[in-house]
């Protein structure tokens, strides 16, 4: 066991890869040639493969759940895996043994995802056509459908809202079994955020594959009339996405990447906002942007394994008239409600119906009273 600790082993691997590509696992070690023994590769404590030195041949592969070898790739501490599926998905490691003196010592434990990546960018939806000074801004972003589901950001003129989320998941997740004794990680998505609210300070481009923690939260974006509201939803309803069951596809793989489109998520994510002169530019403009990335948020200097965005711009008039209530509150505004989804002023429904039915009775009386004498006769 002597000399153990001064050996350095790491397992090197890309976070997420596409379905249907390749991905090397590189178990990095500094062991001396001369006294390397073995190095195996493993999968949440499930060997899948070994190298051993002196045997014939070398190599002994075991079993893969959703992947291939690349034999053409293989190294003593190079692991290929091609054609990967979901099920290569969880949590690798490797170990590294040596003869003199003899001892074996596993590296870190590295999560790899097996992603499918949307499909297009995000579709933003806005309750009313018209707003005004005064109303609440209901906006709804859907991403294109892709496993795990994204994660949605709103950005208001290029700035991250610091505002709390109230949130919830519920869709793809799957449980990781760790080959240490006594810890367990669970995958799936994250909020990503920090406290409640998200950080720093300096206004980053959220463009290209800039990561999140770079952009900051504008002035006067803090009120507590900004409120998010977050779901995913699977893609089981048949005429949901207008999907053709009846397509013949001539190409195999291209059928089955479309039924694993069919199979994925789409996320769902409301913003409510009260405007104010302080969200509008000098010619009365909103910006507002919705992000769709995947995974949720990444490390200074790691990229976005996907990243989608759309960006719309509102005119904002002004209107005296405007009555002084909400125009909108919550999911009402997508007809999930049975309040009123309108604040200007208008005559309410009942009104115009009891308007309607006293005209068509005054008309009646006096075509009555018209025709009375000639009856008479």
């Amino acid at each position: 066991m002597e000399g153990q600790s001064t050996v350095n082993v790491q397992l090197v691997v890309k976070k997420y890869v596409e379905r249907g590509s390749a991905v090397a696992l590189y178990c990095e070690n500094d062991v001396l040639p001369d006294i390397l023994y073995k190095v195996t590769f493993l999968k949440e404590d499930s060997k899948i493969f070994e190298y051993i030195k002196g045997r014939s041949p070398p190599y002994r592969n075991y079993s893969i759940p959703g992947a291939e070898i690349d034999w053409k790739k293989v190294t003593p501490s190079t692991l290929t895996l091609k054609n990967v599926d979901y099920d290569a998905s969880g949590s690798y490691y490797c170990e590294v043994s040596t003869d003199t003196p003899i001892f074996t010592k596993a590296s870190n434990d590295e999560m790899l995802h097996v992603m499918l990546p949307q499909k297009g960018p995000p579709n933003i939806e806005f309750a009313k056509e018209q707003l005004y000074y005064g109303d609440m801004l209901i906006a709804n972003c859907t991403t294109s459908r892709a496993r795990p589901s994204p994660h949605i950001t709103w950005l208001i003129n290029g700035k991250l809202p610091n505002i709390g989320y109230n949130s919830f998941e519920s869709g793809y997740n799957y449980g990781i079994k760790m080959h240490h004794p006594g810890r367990e990680r669970s995958g799936g998505s994250t909020i990503g955020l920090l406290n409640g609210a998200f950080g720093g300070s300096a206004y980053g481009s959220f463009g290209g594959m800039a990561g999140l923690g770079s952009l900051g939260t504008g002035p006067g974006l803090g009120a507590p009339d900004i409120i998010v509201e977050e779901s995913d939803k699977k893609t089981w309803q048949r005429n949901d996405y207008n999907y053709n069951y009846n397509q013949y596809y001539d190409n195999k793989q291209l059928q089955q990447q479309q039924q694993h489109y069919d199979n994925g998520y789409r996320k769902h994510r409301q913003l409510s906002i009260r405007i104010t002169e302080a969200l509008t530019d000098s010619l009365g403009r909103i910006e507002i942007t919705c992000l769709a990335t995947i995974p949720a948020h990444v490390e200074p200097g790691e990229q976005y394994a996907d990243y989608k965005t759309s960006l719309i711009k509102l005119d904002i008039e002004r209107n005296d008239q405007t009555s002084p209530q909400p125009s909108m509150s919550g999911m009402a505004a997508f007809g999930n409600s049975g309040a009123a989804q309108n604040s200007f002023h208008s005559v309410p429904v009942r009104s115009r119906s009891a308007v309607a039915l006293t005209g068509a009775l005054l008309a009646l009386s006096v075509a009555y009273r018209r025709f009375r004498p000639r009856l008479l006769v």
